[in-house]
């Protein structure tokens, strides 16, 4: 634990804060020390009274700053059940980037096991195009685990 000196008012508080934040607390009383400033005159005899209404003015700008940013309060419940049919969408699209990824697996492991069978077999052409088969069986393989991967990250982030 630290303690500093914050300058509020023209008067001088210690407070105790957890070591290393000793910048950020200070930058906070400065905050406070402007608006308790910007009051000037209009100040009541009462030292409490005058950093309510500081706090006030603080929490009133606070306020304002949220309801006018792009960024919605997760708080809503409006934002809250679109959020949840976010994460259901999601979760529907990974079941069935996980289901096509699953069929194709067995697709290219039949290609694989028809390419080393073909071996045997005299028709060269017949082989060569199972292995291309394969081959791309193997490419879609790879581009939907990487959705799916992409999906399971941006539903765990949001929820």
């Amino acid at each position: 634990m630290s303690e500093l000196t914050l300058q509020i008012g023209g008067r001088s508080y210690t407070v105790a804060c957890a070591d290393g934040e000793e910048s950020h607390v200070s930058m906070l009383g400065g905050l406070i020390d402007e608006k308790f400033t910007a009051m000037g005159n209009s100040k009541s005899p009462q030292e409490v009274q005058n950093f309510l209404f500081a706090a006030l003015i603080l929490a009133d700008e606070l306020h304002e700053a949220r309801k006018s940013s792009d960024v919605p309060s997760i708080a809503s419940s409006d934002n809250q059940e679109q959020l949840g049919a976010e994460i259901a969408e999601l979760r529907r699209a990974q079941d069935s980037l996980t289901q096509e990824r699953d069929a194709l697996a067995e697709e290219l492991k039949l290609a694989k096991a028809s390419a080393t069978s073909g071996a045997d077999n005299a028709a060269g052409e017949d082989q060569q195009h199972d292995l291309f088969s394969g081959e791309l069986v193997a490419t879609r393989l790879e581009a939907l685990a990487s959705q799916a991967e992409s999906f399971a990250e941006a539903l765990e982030g949001s929820v």
